[in-house]
């Protein structure tokens, strides 16, 4: 008998579900289990784990994972950049921005 290469089933593309699952591992906070985010999917937890062992999935994974951190790193430099101001250049800032 000779050996036969089994031929791979197309994964379908990543749906709204994905998205859905990656948005939220990529939130992800304390209080959040693969349960609940499987739950809120409407999937179970095996198949969450299991799209995160797609290689697709992974690379979206990444991408808003980094978009996400970004985000955060800006806000963060612009708080800081506030708290170097003084009460002056607040009052002007706020001006600029019709705040006051």
């Amino acid at each position: 008998m000779a050996n036969k290469k089994r031929k791979r089933r197309a994964r379908p593309p990543l749906d709204e579900r994905h998205r859905l699952a990656i948005e939220m591992l990529a939130r992800k906070g304390v209080h959040d289990t693969m349960d609940e985010i499987a739950s809120l999917c409407g999937v179970d937890r095996r198949t969450l784990y299991r799209w995160r062992q797609r290689e697709d999935f992974n690379k979206e994974y990444e991408k808003v994972h980094r978009g996400f951190i970004s985000a955060i790193r800006r806000r963060h430099r612009s708080a800081v950049d506030w708290l170097a101001l003084s009460a002056d250049e607040i009052t002007e800032r706020c001006r600029m921005l019709g705040l006051i």
